[in-house]
């Protein structure tokens, strides 16, 4: 995926889209969405890069990941009205986990930031023997930041 082309767009417009739904529901809820969220992902048609793409949508996956199915379907009705799916970015997000255990490795702050998301959420579900890999697979990502900080 590239800035530009018709898969990041695409993507693009589904965060902007389920960044609505998102405050939509939970406002709608009762709840509060920050300021700096709303102002963060306004520009995602227009202005994102795609690092910046990735992490609004770890963001809504993490956002996310404590909501009941009902706030989920909640999301998702609105989203789907404009042909989108919350449901999308959170399967991604799994899948992205499984490629992290699978190649024993993180290349990217970003990866780390999913992984790091992963493991403090201790209602994740995910194997002891897979947690424990990817912990491992974080403190050696973490080793790594060290060693090029250091020299």
């Amino acid at each position: 995926m590239r800035r530009g082309d018709a898969e990041f767009l695409r993507r693009c417009r589904a965060v902007h889209i389920l960044n609505q739904a998102y405050v939509q529901v939970v406002e709608g809820a009762g709840g509060k969405v920050t300021k700096g969220w709303v102002e963060k992902t306004a520009k995602a048609e227009s202005n994102f890069s795609v690092a910046q793409l990735r992490m609004v949508e770890a963001d809504l996956a993490e956002y996310t990941k404590d909501f009941t199915p009902e706030y989920i379907a909640a999301i998702e009705a609105v989203a789907q009205k404009q042909n989108c799916s919350i449901r999308a970015i959170i399967d991604r997000r799994e899948q992205a986990i499984k490629r992290y255990l699978k190649r024993g490795s993180l290349k990217t702050e970003d990866e780390a930031r999913i992984a790091m998301g992963v493991l403090a959420d201790l209602e994740y579900d995910i194997s002891g023997e897979d947690r424990a890999t990817l912990e491992s697979v974080m403190a050696k990502f973490e080793q790594t930041i060290v060693g090029k900080a250091n020299g």
